[in-house]
């Protein structure tokens, strides 16, 4: 269907019918891919034209080295096992039976675009190492059967939670709130609390055929991200060292060998900075790893297989990296880099030649993420772009133009879609900037219309189909819709251009650059001639909202604002409460609340609400924590100074409204657009 075939507008219906691919992986040979799509994995061939079918239900899907298994994770009652797909029987079935199901940290994510569930076959496909946590006190060598009770007393009487100052931080808000995401939601009392043991991830090898379970590593600092060497005798892994892993913590860690037989560990690397994801060279000679030493900014290191002197790549150093894979012939390693809007591609993906230490783009522009590579060579890759999302990519060996080998989304084809452009300005400070513009369907040149400002951080130009950020059926209903990607204070650490470039968001004077940004950016969309500088709301979903919460105490100039979960508005809350080891620092740069009050004040939208005159819709899930807390008070203070605001607190729901509650939200929001931007 040609683009004036499209038969409808977009509704929030049709944007709740969008899929993407959560996890892809390409058979060694290159000649099918599997992948998942709402925790069903699906199977196609790589030959264009093919048709996927459904093979299993679960997630995170990994080849074995011939080709022939398929292995996954299943939850059952939300315990993870492993299974394992015989591709030609088509016969599943579970390889481990762990008590308490697989448990490796969640927070081995943070700062990774992997799964937490990664798993390793071994080269000769007879063996599957992957990750869980343990008490360190239980970890014993030899087969177990499952993780260990906690130790537990149902009788709190009057003994209190002591805290002192080895206590794992986020204790400290334990049982004040009716939900609050700490992870310890399985224990029932404070001295359960206080007595459970101490748990890291080790290493566990199945035996396919026999299921037969061992425990490889028992030693209390941990290994995670387990991968085999090519010969089969180590398997090499990530660790912090003992370090406690935490969510928006930069931990330390290394790369560390295991011997598959006797799980005795050798250090590959050391120093300070997050060192992991490790592979082996095809050649066996090196092991190359991802580094970073701020939070989410991650670049290529390589070290020799027994260990030695590492070299870092410094084509990687001022942008960052997604993804990391050994080209089949060893000489280059293939990314997904990230480095702003780059004149609509956003992320690309790229080789990075190890001698030469250059760098080659593979894929054209597009929002391109979750990239595999085969060892025969094939790559794969998921792209987002204006008019598409979805689309599966293919590029052959030794090929220079990819093919489409699949959209999950064909209904897009149907829609009406807003034209979507990348508009670049300058800054009042002489800064170059750029950011994406949705014109309204049926525009007409010389019209002005009512603009909506989606403030979320780090902007990519790909398919705007998302209900609560701007969106095509916004552009249905008659709105233009821009995106000005500023870059605040709180998302610093978050990649999107280069290190210098984010560092300059740093500390208070960071929200006089974003500001910078954002209304700038909305007088070169005044300019062109779209949008009504009379009709314009700021919009904001969680970084977003952040944005929005402040810009309102800096400027009147936009008739409306919504806010949904708002992130940051309160900095010296957070920093006083928190119990994420080290946030704080990572966004400030290195003071604490106790030794810069007057920063953290200046930085907090909450200390200065007397100046708001926008009208303000404020809504957040009951279930959203320290994001819920900001928006109190942001309603609170509003209220205060007697401005006009509205607060919308939705039961069972989180940081994103699902259900009933997005139905609901969407109708308010919209009668809300109305009512400020439209002629009545």
């Amino acid at each position: 269907m040609s683009a004036n075939e499209r038969t409808h507008t977009v509704t929030l219906g049709d944007l709740q019918t969008l899929k993407r691919a959560d996890d892809m992986e390409l058979a060694p040979n290159g000649t099918e891919l599997a992948f998942t799509v709402g925790g069903e994995i699906w199977q196609v061939s790589t030959r264009p034209g093919s048709k996927p079918r459904d093979v299993a239900r679960g997630e995170h899907p990994q080849y074995s080295p011939d080709g022939k298994w398929l292995s996954f994770y299943r939850k059952e009652s939300s315990k993870a096992q492993l299974w394992v797909l015989n591709l030609k029987t088509r016969h599943a079935e579970s390889v481990t039976n762990l008590e308490d199901g697989i448990d490796p940290n969640p927070f081995v994510k943070i700062g990774s675009p992997w799964p937490v569930l990664r798993t390793s076959w071994s080269p000769d496909g007879t063996r599957i190492a992957f990750t869980s946590r343990r008490p360190i006190e239980a970890s014993q060598p030899g087969p177990v059967t499952g993780a260990m009770d906690p130790a537990s007393d149902a009788g709190v009487g009057g003994s209190p939670l002591v805290l002192d100052g080895t206590t794992p931080q986020r204790w400290a808000l334990w049982g004040i709130f009716n939900h609050f995401d700490i992870r310890d939601t399985d224990v029932k009392t404070w001295r359960e609390l206080q007595a459970r043991p101490k748990v890291v991830d080790q290493i566990f090898v199945v035996t396919v055929a026999t299921h037969e379970l061992r425990q490889l590593t028992t030693d209390p600092a941990g290994c995670f991200e387990p991968s085999w060497s090519n010969d089969g005798l180590r398997i090499f892994c990530a660790s912090t060292q003992g370090n406690v892993m935490w969510i928006w913590a930069q931990v330390d860690s290394n790369i560390f060998a295991v011997d598959a037989r006797t799980g005795e560990k050798t250090a590959l690397t050391e120093g300070a900075g997050s060192k992991h994801w490790p592979s082996m060279s095809p050649d066996g000679h090196t092991i190359a790893y991802l580094a970073s030493d701020t939070l989410f900014r991650n670049h290529i290191g390589l070290v020799p297989e027994a260990g030695g002197p590492a070299r870092i790549l410094q084509s990687t150093l001022n942008v960052s990296l997604d993804e990391a894979y050994w080209a089949p012939d060893g000489v280059s390693i293939i990314t997904v880099r990230t480095d702003g809007v780059v004149n609509g591609s956003g992320p690309s993906i790229e080789a990075i030649h190890v001698a030469k230490d250059t760098v080659r783009q593979l894929s054209p522009s597009a929002s391109n993420h979750i990239a595999v590579a085969s060892r025969a060579g094939t790559l794969a890759w998921q792209e987002s772009n204006p008019s598409h999302s979805g689309l599966i990519q293919v590029l052959g060996p030794g090929r220079v133009k990819p093919y489409s080998l699949l959209n999950l989304n064909p209904q897009v084809d149907s829609w009406i879609l807003g034209q979507q452009e990348v508009v670049h300005w300058q800054t009042s400070a002489g800064e170059p900037h750029e950011g994406i513009l949705i014109k309204p369907v049926g525009y007409r040149p010389g019209k002005k219309y009512p603009l909506i400002i989606d403030a979320y951080p780090g902007q990519r130009n790909d398919f705007r189909g998302a209900a609560l950020s701007g969106n095509q059926a916004w552009a249905a209903m008659g709105y233009a819709i821009f995106f000005p990607s500023v870059s605040p204070p709180h998302t610093r650490v978050n990649p999107f251009m280069s290190q210098a470039i984010d560092d300059r968001a740093r500390g208070p004077k960071g929200w006089d650059r974003a500001m910078d940004q954002l209304l700038s950016g909305v007088d070169a969309v005044v300019a062109m001639g779209i949008a009504d500088p009379d009709k314009m709301c700021l919009y904001g979903h969680s970084n977003g909202g952040g944005v929005v919460n402040y810009a309102v105490t800096r400027t009147n100039r936009f008739k409306c604002a919504v806010s949904i979960a708002g992130a940051l508005t309160d900095w010296t809350r957070i920093a006083l409460l928190s119990y994420y080891p080290g946030m704080l620092s990572m966004f400030e740069g290195g003071d604490a609340v106790w030794d810069d009050p007057a920063g953290y004040v200046q930085l907090s939208a909450v200390y200065h609400l007397k100046a708001v005159t926008t009208p303000m819709l404020l809504a957040d899930g009951d279930y959203d924590d320290d994001f819920l807390l900001d928006t109190i008070e942001m309603y609170n203070g509003l209220r205060y100074y007697g401005k006009d605001v509205t607060l919308l607190r939705y039961p069972d729901q989180g940081h994103v409204l699902q259900g009933a509650a997005m139905q609901d939200f969407w109708k308010r929001e919209l009668a809300f657009f109305e009512r400020h931007l439209k002629d009545r």
